[in-house]
Parts: structure tokens; sequence; C-alpha cells
């Protein structure tokens, strides 16, 4: 009787109950007609059934790739509540791991994270834990989005260099929320993400946006004059004229990286 009402075959109409056949938006039209439920939720309930489908499909894929995550400090990401899947779920986890990241997959996550910190580790020459140092920037990222900033002005940068070293006599809780204000009124967010283990990453700059630049410290030391010192090395990245690259710095100088961008950022680190 629905075959007839609806102008469909028997053989389609048993398909779609069955789930092998997707029902189309036309179809849903002729549903309506023949049982007064609205076409929009025979849409949406085939839209939601093909989503579990191919989520299911992306799980069981994700299966046979769960070792990946020995290079994620997932437990850090446990703790802060990135991922709440349980611990012997594998697939749930690295799906987290992945929307954490923002990517949507491990090739991806490949592309975007392991490249640039890849770099990193062959300028600076040596060792550092890559899942690590690409957790530290993803967490620096994230908390620099939720920063609200006004268009980035390089030289209103610049002018505001004396006022922030006036900020350095002072105590870090008093001069580190007036040094984030003071940077989002020229379009660059300040964060601090304390050291994840491996990382051995003191600062690092990157572009957000043309609008917007990220100065992310990790204050290993806890010692102010380590903080500025980074800060003012990060500062002088931003100041550079030309494409602003991504920077990021080693805990330990190294005298043998003969860098002129690091040579020019410790000069107006040390002089300002």
């Amino acid at each position: 009787e629905l075959s007839l009402r609806t102008g469909l075959s028997a053989k389609h109409i048993n398909q779609i109950v069955q789930g092998i056949a997707v029902l189309s938006h036309d179809t849903a039209i002729a549903l309506e007609r023949a049982t007064n439920v609205p076409a929009r939720l025979w849409n949406s309930l085939e839209a939601n059934y093909r989503d579990y489908l191919a989520r299911k499909h992306e799980r069981d894929q994700l299966a046979d790739h769960t070792s990946w995550l020995q290079q994620i400090p997932v437990n850090v990401l446990r703790r802060m509540k990135f991922i709440t899947a349980a611990p012997d779920d594998g697939p749930e986890t690295l799906q987290q791991v992945l929307n954490f990241f923002g990517v949507a997959s491990i090739s991806a996550w490949e592309s975007v994270w392991r490249k640039p910190v890849a770099g990193f580790r062959q300028s600076q020459a040596f060792d550092v834990d890559t899942g690590a140092l690409a957790t530290w920037l993803r967490l620096g990222e994230i908390q620099a989005q939720r920063i609200q900033c006004a268009p980035f002005d390089r030289e209103g940068v610049r002018r505001l260099v004396p006022q922030l070293r006036v900020l350095t006599t002072e105590p870090i809780d008093r001069f580190l929320p007036e040094l984030k204000r003071l940077c989002s009124q020229v379009g660059i967010a300040v964060v601090i993400i304390p050291e994840i283990t491996g990382c051995r990453a003191s600062g690092a700059t990157r572009c957000l946006s043309p609008n917007k630049a990220v100065l992310q410290l990790s204050i290993r030391h806890k010692r102010n004059d380590h903080l500025w010192f980074s800060f003012f090395h990060e500062l002088a990245h931003i100041l550079l004229p030309g494409k602003r690259d991504q920077f990021i710095e080693r805990d330990e100088d190294d005298s043998s990286v003969q860098d002129p961008k690091e040579g020019e950022a410790n000069r107006f680190a040390a002089d300002t």
C-alpha cells in the first residue's frame, strides 16, 4: 500500500526499510504526502543514520591505528578533560585526540603538526618529543583563540615596548595581567602554557590570522629574568619585517645554531 501511495516500487520501499537505499529528498516529500509526517523529519532521520554509519566506519578503521597514540601525551590531555574516553577505548581516544588537534585524520596531523615541529628539531639540533611539543603548541593556540584582540599593529607594538619594559620591575601577579592587556590592544595574544615533559621549548611565536599573533611562553624556570628575556625575544620575532613565520625557541642556549633572526631577537631581548 505504501508503494502504491508513494509511487515507489515495493523493492525500493524495502531497500529503504533495510537501510540499503538512501532516502532522497524527493522520496521524503513522497513519504510526507503518504504519511503526513513532514519531509524534514524523514531527511533528518536519513542524515542521522548516514552520519552514524560514517562514524562507525571511521571507528573501525581507527581501531587499526591506535598505536599512533603512543607519541601523544594522552594522560596530560585526559587530566585537562580534553580526553574523556575510557582508557581501554583506543578508537574513541584517537577520535578525541584528532578533535583536540583540529584535524580530520592522522595524515592531516602529520602535515599540520609534525612538519613544523620537525623543522624546529632540525634547526635546533637537539632531541625533542614531537607529540609533547605539538600538544604544547596546540594548547597555546586554543587559549589564544579565546583572547579578544584588536587588529595586529606592528607600529603599535613598537610604541608599546617602553611601557612593557617598565613592567619588568613589578611582581608577576601585577605585571602579567597588564602585559596581556597591553599586548591584546596591538593584536598579540600572550599565553602562558606550562611545559609538557619532553617539550623543551621556552617560547613560540606564530600568526593565527592576518590580524592576530600569539606569543606563547612556558616559564619552565619560574624566574622573572627567564620569562622577560623569552618574552622580548619572541616579541622581536613579531617585530621583524616581512612574513611572520613560526618561531619556536628551545629551552637551553645553543651556540651551534647560527640563525641571523635568532641572533637579532637575542640582541633585542638583551638590550630591552
